[in-house]
């Protein structure tokens, strides 16, 4: 996708003197002409080690990628250096709302996830060149189907085999081993979905470093930018928290 401008970058990842809004845009435009509602159902590519793991690649245009960053921008998520996570609970902003009703109705990524509402828990990451995020399973407290759009930069995520305590664990603290892992590229635009074992028996991690070697491919991490999108088990009011992710 296209480059931001420097102000623009400025803006995203913030400054020390910014103030923080948690009030989200209203103005926000709908992405359902962008997304091409009522488009042929696209075919996400398919992991046959790990079931219910569904990759749709360039699933979302430059133009959807685009009015994305741009939403995250004026909500000033990530101001200074101490915010790199921003949550959301309860009624989603409705750019968040249509992506998941582009993939519930225009692609097979999220087949038998049958609900209403589809998602109400947001959670974005900026991950600055050279950060990562510890091998983890999403918390139970999340039901099945989880949604993960990347954004601005390419990364290598790797997949490996829960250990209980991962599958059981109420916090992100235990850590798992990259070992038997299987490297999976995200490029901009990409939407990955986790279903049944995926999202339950398989854990998943970014490695903290600055360059990725997939299949012999040299890949320099810029910033990037991920939105995943879940539903939890039990209703909560809507709030906005921001934080450091462990």
């Amino acid at each position: 996708m296209h480059e931001l401008n420097t102000d623009q970058l400025q803006e995203l990842f913030g400054s020390d003197d910014s103030d923080f809004d948690d009030s989200f845009p209203e103005d926000q435009t709908r992405l359902d002409a962008s997304l091409g509602s009522g488009s042929p159902a696209q075919t996400s590519e398919k992991f046959d080690r790990i079931p219910g793991l569904r990759l749709l690649r360039h699933g979302l245009s430059h133009s959807v990628q685009t009015q994305l960053l741009d939403t995250i921008i004026s909500a000033e998520y990530f101001n200074g250096t101490a915010n790199n996570q921003a949550m959301h609970f309860g009624d989603l902003p409705q750019q968040f709302q249509d992506i998941g009703q582009w993939a519930k109705r225009d692609t097979d990524l999220l087949e038998n996830i049958d609900r209403d509402p589809l998602f109400d828990q947001a959670i974005l990451n900026l991950y600055r060149p050279g950060e990562g995020i510890r091998s983890h399973v999403d918390l139970q407290k999340f039901d099945d189907g989880i949604l993960i759009i990347s954004l601005l930069s390419s990364c290598v995520m790797i997949m490996t085999p829960a250990s209980e305590a991962q599958k059981h664990a109420t916090n992100y603290s235990e850590e798992g081993k990259l070992d038997d892992g299987v490297p999976i590229l995200l490029r901009p635009g990409d939407v990955l979905a986790l279903v049944g074992p995926a999202r339950w028996d398989w854990a998943h991690c970014i490695p903290a470093r600055l360059i990725d070697n997939m299949d012999g491919d040299i890949i320099q991490r810029g910033s990037r930018v991920s939105i995943t999108l879940r539903k939890l088990k039990c209703t909560t009011a809507d709030t906005i928290e921001l934080g450091h992710r462990q």
